[in-house]
């Protein structure tokens, strides 16, 4: 349990058990994930009713690990001279929470290091309840958004399908963790391509069309989709040269 850290959010910091009980107990439930949202290569994602303990608030409660930068030897690296993935996405959903912006609260955040290596990580923060983003709700994720990037930060993933509408008729962020707005990569504008991607609709909606981070997003993005269409011809010509090689066998 040494090589554990355990993060407790400030607002239920005096209302939970001491860390080196609650560790054990959450550490066994993610050896046994049940009610799985998402498990693959990129991350583990599943639901629980109620936590190994008492815990203020209700139930369920999502535990989120980030298998992708977990075992990457890059990020491994990294997390050298920088804070983990999931220590990070706490944070900014804290910050997030001071903003006074909708999104998941955090609860819990754990991180194990092996050499001073981040090689494992979660997050547990509460489940949103909402209703999908329609068009209704498109200028209010717009509006989100550039408040995001008011606050000096970007999301990264901003598709609708990681917005729910609130039981006010406002937007709840989801997929807490968004990072520091890199002004020279036109990071806010970038937002607002990935959003025009998942629904171009919403295009005439968008700020910086115009300007020059606008042209600096769409071709990064032209060049992002493009190394992907490479590496997903180098995979299948892979594929396909071991596939000739087996009949000869």
């Amino acid at each position: 349990m040494k090589d554990w850290t355990l993060l407790v959010a400030p607002w239920a910091q005096n209302l939970l058990p001491p860390p080196d009980q609650m560790l054990p107990a959450l550490l066994e439930l993610f050896r046994h994930p049940h009610h799985v949202m998402k498990d693959d290569r990129r991350s583990l994602v599943f639901l629980v009713e109620a936590l190994p303990f008492d815990c203020p608030g209700q139930g369920p409660w999502v535990c989120k690990r980030p298998r992708w930068h977990d075992n990457r030897l890059w990020n491994q690296l990294l997390s050298l001279v920088r804070e983990g993935e999931m220590r990070r996405s706490y944070r900014a959903a804290l910050f997030l929470e001071q903003l006074g912006m909708a999104t998941p609260r955090p609860l819990l955040c754990l991180e194990k290091r092996r050499w001073g290596m981040v090689v494992e990580s979660w997050l547990v923060y509460e489940y949103a309840r909402g209703e999908a983003v329609g068009q209704a709700q498109w200028s209010a994720v717009v509006a989100a958004l550039e408040c995001l990037h008011r606050a000096g930060l970007r999301h990264g993933d901003p598709h609708l399908a990681n917005w729910l509408v609130d039981g006010q008729g406002g937007v709840l962020m989801l997929d807490p963790g968004p990072r520091p707005l890199r002004h020279g990569f036109a990071d806010d504008a970038y937002d607002f391509v990935l959003l025009r991607n998942c629904q171009p609709a919403i295009l005439p909606l968008l700020p910086l069309r115009q300007s020059w981070k606008w042209r600096v997003a769409e071709f990064r993005d032209s060049w992002v989709h493009g190394l992907r269409n490479l590496k997903r011809w180098l995979r299948a010509r892979t594929l396909g040269q071991g596939g000739k090689a087996n009949p000869s066998r």
